[in-house]
C-alpha cells in the first residue's frame, strides 16, 4: 500500500479550481485575481491543515509512531502507564538536644543544589540527634544528592538544633517523566507478548511499571549462581535501574524492595497476588551486574592529527555496543533480538566501522575481564551486562 502523501498547497489549489471549473462547466482567465482561483487558494489554505491533522492521527492510532498523549492512551489500554516523575526521599541527621521537635514540613536548602526539602513528618531528637526524612519540592534528578558527602542546611532556626544536616541514606531517587524513546518499548513489548497466569512475561510487565526501573529480567529457579537446587515455584528477577538512579544500572536495596512488593500485592486493593505458588520466600529480587571489559586495539596505523578523535569515537561506539547487549530470557524475549554474546569477532566490528570513517588500519581487537587478558565469545549470565573497564592501543 502506498504511503500517505501530503498534497502541497499548489497542488491542492489545481484540483479545487478544476472541480469548480467541472462544477460550473467555465474556463477561469489565466490571471491570479480570478474568481476563481482565489476560491481554489482559499479552499487550499483551509485544506492542508486537515490533511495534516489527518496524518498525524494516523500516527496517533499506532505504538510504533505514537507520541505524547496518543501513546498514553495506547500504554493505559493495555494497563501500562507511563511512569510520573519522582522525587527524591532522602533521611538525614540534624545534631539536636534531646527533645527538640522538628515539625513536619520544615524546610531545608540543598548546600550543593539550592532546592528546598521538607521533613516529612515530626520528629523528636533523641541521643543528640533527630533522625529526619525529607523530600524534595520539585520531582526530578535534579534533586538527588550523595549520602555521605552532601548537606542540607535548615531553613529556619530551631532552638536547640544546629543548622546543617548530613545525609545518611537516599530512600527515593528522584527521576523525570517516562520519555516516549523508554516508554515505547514497554508499550510494544505488552503487545507482541501474551500476558497473564502469571507467567514470566507478566513479572517484566509488573516490575518495569516500578519508577526508576529500566528493565526487568525475570527467570526459573533460584539464582544461577546460588548452587542451591531449584523448586516449582522459583523464580529470580534481576532488576536494571535508570541512569538517574544509577550511572550502570545497578538497582540499590529501596528500588528492589519496590520491584518485591509490586510482584507480590497489588498497588490497589493491596491483596497479594502470589498465584502459582510464587511467594515472597521463593521470589528473589536481585539488582543486574555491570561487567568491565578491557579491549585491547592492536597495530593500529592512523594520520596522528586524527588520534585523539579517533579514540573518542571508538570510546562512543562501544558504549552503545555494550547498551545493545543484554540477557536473553526464553520465553519472553524474541529470538530475533536475542544479542547475549561478546566475542572478538564482534568487537572487531565495532572498530572496523570506525576505521573506514578515520581511513585507519587496525591488525586485531581482543578483550578479556581483566586487564592484560584475553577472552573468547562469552555469553552474558542471567542479569549481567557489560561496560568499558579500559581501552589500549598499541602501535600508534
Amino acid at each position: 500500500m502506498a504511503g500517505y502523501k501530503i498534497p502541497t498547497a499548489q497542488e491542492t489549489a489545481d484540483q479545487s479550481l478544476e472541480a469548480i471549473e467541472s462544477s460550473l462547466n467555465i474556463e477561469t482567465p489565466a490571471v491570479d485575481v480570478a474568481f476563481n482561483r482565489v476560491i481554489a487558494g482559499m479552499i487550499a489554505l483551509a485544506a492542508i491543515p486537515q490533511y495534516k491533522y489527518a496524518a498525524n492521527l494516523s500516527i496517533q492510532n499506532f505504538a510504533i509512531s505514537a507520541t505524547g498523549d496518543g501513546l498514553d492512551l495506547i500504554g493505559n489500554n493495555y494497563n501500562t502507564p507511563r511512569k510520573v516523575a519522582e522525587s527524591t526521599v532522602m533521611t538525614i541527621s540534624l545534631p539536636a538536644t534531646n527533645g527538640t521537635v522538628i515539625a513536619q514540613g520544615h524546610d531545608f536548602t540543598g548546600d550543593q543544589n539550592g532546592l528546598r526539602y521538607h521533613s516529612d513528618a515530626e520528629v523528636t531528637a533523641s541521643g543528640g540527634v533527630a533522625v529526619i526524612s525529607v523530600t524534595c519540592e520539585i520531582s526530578g534528578p535534579d534533586g538527588n544528592l550523595v549520602a555521605g558527602q552532601d548537606t542540607l542546611t535548615i531553613g529556619t532556626p530551631i532552638p536547640g538544633a544546629e543548622s546543617v544536616a548530613s545525609i545518611t541514606s537516599v530512600d527515593n531517587t528522584g527521576v523525570d517523566e517516562e520519555e516516549d524513546e523508554d516508554y515505547r518499548p514497554r508499550v510494544l513489548f505488552v503487545l507482541r507478548s501474551v500476558c497473564g497466569g502469571w507467567s514470566a512475561t507478566d513479572y517484566r510487565v509488573i516490575g518495569e511499571k516500578v519508577g526508576g526501573v529500566k528493565r526487568i529480567y525475570p527467570y526459573t529457579g533460584k539464582p544461577y549462581d546460588s548452587g542451591e537446587t531449584d523448586y516449582p515455584g522459583d523464580r529470580t528477577i534481576y532488576v536494571e535501574a535508570t541512569t538517574d538512579v544509577d550511572a550502570d544500572g545497578i538497582a540499590p536495596q529501596y528500588l528492589l524492595d519496590e520491584v518485591r512488593a509490586a510482584l507480590l500485592t497489588d498497588p490497589l486493593s493491596g491483596i497479594a497476588i502470589n498465584n502459582l505458588g510464587d511467594t515472597d520466600e521463593n521470589l528473589t529480587v536481585k539488582s543486574i551486574t555491570r561487567t568491565s571489559v578491557f579491549i585491547d586495539v592492536r597495530g593500529l596505523t592512523i594520520d596522528a592529527t586524527l588520534s585523539a578523535d579517533y579514540k573518542s569515537d571508538v570510546t562512543s561506539a562501544f558504549n552503545l555496543y555494550f547498551e545493545k547487549i543484554a540477557p536473553f530470557v526464553p520465553g519472553i524475549d524474541f529470538e530475533i533480538d536475542k544479542n547475549d554474546t561478546i566475542s572478538e569477532t564482534s568487537c572487531s566490528g565495532v572498530v572496523d566501522d570506525i576505521n573506514r570513517a578515520y581511513g585507519a588500519y587496525t591488525s586485531e581487537v581482543v578483550f578479556g575481564f581483566t586487564p592484560d587478558t584475553t577472552a573468547g565469545a562469552t555469553k552474558l549470565n542471567p542479569g549481567e551486562r557489560l561496560k568499558i573497564g579500559a581501552i589500549t592501543y598499541d602501535g600508534v
